[in-house]
């Protein structure tokens, strides 16, 4: 009996390590596992830069309810790679970004729901961008590697 628990055991054990080493877990979504880059010697000496496609977007004119999205795209126009920690706005506003290591010359994104239903008039919000340089491998971001960025929209909201 006790030999078929070990037997078990080794079996589930690495049936998970199969499955671990297959998937990653980012914030309790499963993505596939990105692909690997060799840690190039110019990546430890440089630094990433977030570029953006379009930095502020206009909404114009929508009804006080209306729920618009964007997405802001952006490069990583630096020499080293980086991933998104930190993106916020107003609490009126729902944000999902890129995940993964975002390689020099990738493009990463950063999407925004706006709910208007608690507003009327001119709005202006204002998205906060924490980012950090992170090497292939690398577990934790170095607190002096951080880049810091910002992206914008408005809209009018109209009462119906």
């Amino acid at each position: 009996m006790i030999r078929m628990l070990f037997v078990c055991a080794v079996l589930f054990s690495g049936l998970s390590l199969m499955n671990a080493q297959e998937m990653v877990m980012i914030d309790h979504d499963v993505q596939p596992r990105q692909q690997s880059y060799p840690v190039d010697s110019s990546f430890i000496k440089g630094t990433p830069k977030i570029e953006f496609e379009e930095q502020f977007h206009d909404f114009g004119n929508i009804q006080k309810g209306d729920r618009p999205k964007h997405t802001f795209e952006f490069f990583n126009r630096g020499t080293a790679p980086m991933r998104l920690d930190f993106v916020s706005a107003c609490e009126c506003t729902e944000l999902k970004w890129s995940k993964t290591l975002i390689y020099p010359g990738q493009k990463g994104h950063i999407l925004a729901e706006y709910d208007s239903s608690e507003k009327e008039g001119e709005q202006e919000v204002s998205i906060d961008i924490i980012a950090y340089k992170m090497l292939p491998g690398q577990e934790e971001p170095k607190e002096d590697e951080i880049i810091l960025s910002q992206a914008r929209f408005r809209a009018f909201v109209q009462l119906p």
